[in-house]
């Protein structure tokens, strides 16, 4: 599969999912923070400033699903293997970061202003991204031992044949 063809079909799947994620976890954490009994889907301030409830979940949602294309398609870049390792990681952490903060910005789960929202989001975000990357890491590493270790049998079974 070519790199462009593999961002799109992973940006595919990373925007369904983040117009599924993005409103859950709004919905949870807004919930938890107004402590009213009300479920809230969208924040305050996004239906302040587009005026209808109904609209903002929908632009939520949107938004929600472009920052999962972005942190899904990004992740692409583990398949250039001219790339270190470390340098694909830098640029996908980097992508999902800008990608979070911009999609904050814009459903006004936070402001510029909210200095308290905006460090939370840093280890909100960081700590599950490197809790992934590390299942992902040890599993890719488990799977490669495997393979390395039927490679030595087809060897040595190939060695003694001869």
């Amino acid at each position: 599969m070519k790199f462009y063809q593999r961002v799109i079909f992973l940006a595919s799947i990373g925007f369904g999912l983040g117009a599924i994620i993005g409103p859950v976890i709004t919905a949870i954490t807004g919930t938890m923070a107004a402590s009213d009994g009300t479920l809230h889907l969208v924040s305050d301030g996004l239906v302040a400033s587009v005026g209808n409830p109904i609209a903002a979940f929908i632009i939520q949602a949107i938004v929600s699903g472009l920052y999962g294309a972005v942190a899904m398609g990004g992740s692409a870049v583990y398949s250039i293997e001219e790339w270190s390792l470390f340098r694909c990681t830098f640029t996908h952490y980097i992508l999902v970061m800008v990608g979070i903060y911009v999609t904050g910005f814009i459903c006004r789960w936070f402001g510029l202003k909210d200095i308290e929202g905006l460090l939370f989001m840093l280890p909100f975000m960081t700590v599950p991204y490197i809790i992934i990357w590390l299942a992902i890491y040890l599993s890719y590493k488990t799977q490669l031992k495997e393979i390395n270790a039927e490679l030595n049998n087809i060897k040595s079974s190939a060695g003694e044949g001869a």
